[in-house]
C-alpha cells in the first residue's frame, strides 16, 4: 500500500496572523508521525514542495585577510573588528608604536574566525622588538598589548 501526503507550501506573515497558500503537491512516500496509523491525516512529508528551498542560505562569515590598502597591523585589526562586530580603536592599541605590514598584503588570508585571525596576525610580531598579543573582552572589545603584559579581562574596557 502506497502512502501519499499533500504538501501545502505556506508563506506566513510574522507580523500578522495571515498565511497564503502557494500550491499543492502530492508526494509519494510520506511517513507517519510516531504513534499514528498510516493512511490518516497525520502524515508528515519528507520532501519539499517545488519552488520551496530546503534550507535558507547561511549568511557568509567575513573572511579576514590582509589587503594592499592595509598599511599597518593596527589598521588591519580595526577593519577586521568592524567586520566582525567587535570594537578596536586607538585607545585599545596600548603599544607605543604600530607595526607596518610588509610582504603580507594580498598574500595573507587568516580564515573566518575573528579571534583566531587576530591571534595569527599578531603572532607575526613575535620576532620584532615589540611583540604584541590580543586581549578579548566580553563586551566585544579587543585590545592589543605587549606580549609581556598580562591580559586583565576583569577590567572594563570601553
Amino acid at each position: 500500500m502506497k502512502t501519499y501526503a499533500i504538501l501545502l507550501a505556506v508563506s506566513v506573515n510574522l507580523l500578522g496572523a495571515s498565511a497564503i497558500a502557494q500550491g499543492l503537491t502530492l508526494v509519494e512516500g510520506a511517513y507517519p508521525i510516531e504513534g499514528t496509523t498510516p493512511g490518516t491525516s497525520t502524515l508528515l512529508p519528507f520532501a519539499p514542495a517545488p519552488g520551496v528551498p530546503k534550507k535558507a542560505p547561511a549568511a557568509q562569515a567575513p573572511k579576514f585577510d590582509v589587503t594592499k590598502e592595509d598599511k599597518t597591523v593596527r589598521e588591519t585589526l580595526a577593519r577586521w573588528a568592524l567586520a566582525a562586530g567587535w570594537s578596536h580603536d586607538m585607545a585599545h592599541w596600548t603599544l607605543d608604536r604600530d607595526h607596518p605590514i610588509e610582504g603580507l598584503a594580498g598574500a595573507a588570508a587568516f580564515g573566518s574566525d575573528f579571534r583566531g585571525a587576530t591571534r595569527a596576525l599578531l603572532s607575526s610580531t613575535e620576532n620584532t622588538d615589540r611583540p604584541a598579543q590580543p586581549c578579548f573582552y566580553s563586551n566585544a572589545v579587543v585590545r592589543v598589548i605587549a606580549i609581556t603584559e598580562l591580559c586583565d579581562r576583569s577590567a572594563s574596557q570601553q
